[in-house]
């Protein structure tokens, strides 16, 4: 899941992902001087670490960005990556040099540029990028032409999500997200309904995900514990 949207066009932050391995065998392997997981393993696409562990290392990759309740033991691996956050404007509109820049201090892979920013690009035998400017703003044409092949009317793209929301087709993380903002707010409740103009009996509650969560059966108002004072936002 990302955390934060983009601005003004702007692509959402990237969720990063996790690595980690048991039964790694890098005791033996640092005894012996044998090769070792060492620097980043940026690109889980194009993964390096496995190479220098034992076979019977036991090695989980995901998208998750942080990491609770887990174990670790001596010579076990980990690895958490934190992608950049979200991004401010259109990224076709992105200044080619930057994302040269970006490709030579590895802050980018090369998929994305070539995806998300339409650069056209060449490494040399070095393993310095340089972006071409006159191609890259060829290919963000076609690009745009394409988003524009696909684009559909406003209007349209909500009746089918209004559909989409009555159904209640989505993921369970987006649903329960909502389950639960439904549940601490009956305002919010009300202007989600009226602005989707949704039956009056529709409802969506955590119970009926089979969502295991603290704090979804009970809980209390927070201005009966001790020595709490309430702040009450107000709209101006």
């Amino acid at each position: 899941m990302n955390s934060d949207w983009g601005m003004m066009g702007g692509y959402p932050s990237a969720t990063g992902y996790r690595f980690e391995a048991h039964k790694t065998g890098l005791k033996d392997r640092i005894a012996i001087g044998d090769s070792l997981p060492l620097g980043g393993d940026i690109d889980p696409t194009h993964p390096d670490y496995e190479r220098h562990l034992d076979a019977t290392a036991v090695v989980k990759r995901d998208k998750q960005c942080v990491t609770t309740e887990d174990c670790y033991d001596n010579y076990d691996l980990y690895l958490n990556y934190l992608r950049g956050g979200p991004g401010f404007g259109d990224p076709l509109d992105r200044d080619p040099k930057a994302i040269q820049d970006d490709l030579n201090n590895k802050f980018l892979l090369p998929d994305y540029a070539r995806k998300v920013y339409g650069a056209v690009f060449t490494e040399g035998a070095d393993g310095v990028f340089t972006v071409d400017v006159a191609k890259t703003q060829a290919r963000r044409g076609e690009i745009r032409k394409e988003r524009l092949a696909r684009a559909v009317p406003t209007r349209e793209w909500m009746k089918e999500e209004r559909q989409r929301i009555i159904n209640k087709h989505a993921s369970v993380q987006v649903q329960h997200m909502f389950a639960t903002s439904f549940g601490l707010s009956e305002k919010f409740t009300k202007e989600f309904k009226e602005f989707w103009d949704l039956p009056a009996n529709w409802e969506l509650h955590e119970d009926e995900l089979d969502v295991p969560t603290y704090g979804s059966k009970h809980r209390m108002d927070l201005s009966l514990l001790p020595d709490v004072k309430t702040v009450v936002q107000v709209e101006e």
